[in-house]
This record gives structure tokens, sequence and C-alpha cells, in this order.
């Protein structure tokens, strides 16, 4: 059926407010997206399986193109047509990434966060354009009225 939102420690569906009951569609293709991106192909499909399952086969709930927003597991549902549930793009993109983000440079994070302040400020010295030379220009030019 999907990811449902809201679990009690014991493994049960949260049953305290409508939206820990429900399952949404876009929701669940997001974390099956994120899934695959983390290696977790098997759970990842089996995940977005439950969504299919319920929203376009016979045995299901029959919504076909009216995907809605959630619904709970007993088949109440919540705001037909919704748009969240074209996040099953990113599954998509998850399987095969654009040609752009496999080219782009490999940047390493721990390099940046552990560069010394002092680079940092030398970093911006040399990226930084200054564009109005006289920043007191701005305030009489933007708040001057006459009337």
């Amino acid at each position: 059926m999907g990811a449902v939102n809201g679990m009690t420690p014991k493994g049960k569906v949260d049953e305290t407010c409508m939206q820990s009951r429900e399952i949404w569609t876009g929701v669940t293709y997001g974390v099956a997206a994120n899934m695959l991106l983390h290696g977790m192909e098997h759970q990842g499909f089996i995940t977005a399986e439950g969504i299919f399952l319920a929203g376009w086969t016979e045995d299901g709930y029959g919504y076909w193109f009216q995907t809605p927003e959630g619904w709970t597991t007993d088949g109440h549902y919540r705001s037909l047509i919704y748009i969240r549930p074209l996040a099953i793009w990113a599954m998509q993109c998850a399987l095969s990434p654009p040609k752009a983000i496999l080219e782009a440079p490999k940047v390493n994070m721990m390099d940046i966060i552990h560069a010394s302040a002092q680079a940092a400020r030398a970093a911006n010295k040399i990226n930084v354009r200054k564009i109005a030379p006289d920043n007191r220009c701005i305030p009489i030019s933007t708040f001057q009225c006459e009337c």
C-alpha cells in the first residue's frame, strides 16, 4: 500500500490523527527514490509497489489517473487528482541520473568544511564583485519621495 506516515514503536499504525494513519503517494515515491539512491533497490521497489498495487491494479482501489494525495489502509482517500505523485520521476532520476549530474565535478565536502577561516576569506575576496561604487546613494534614490 505504500509507506504509512506514522507508526508506533510497537510497529502499529499511529491512529492519533488523520495524517499519521495515511499513506501519501508522493512521499512514498520520494522515500523509494531515496532508497534507490542509497543502494536499497529491492526495498525501494517494494515500497513503491504498494502505491502501484493500490492505485493501478484491478485488486487495488481503482484510482487510476485520479491518484489522491493520500489514503488510509482501508481505502478511504483524500484529495483526488493530486500532483505530488509525480514524485515517481525521482525514482527514474535515481535509476538513471541526468548526464549533467553524472559529469559534475566531485567536491569533497570535508575539504570545504575544514578549510581555514583565512583561506575562506581569501576565496571570498576573489569571487566577490562590487556592483555599486557607493552604497550611500541607494537610500536616497530608493526612498526619496517628492509629492
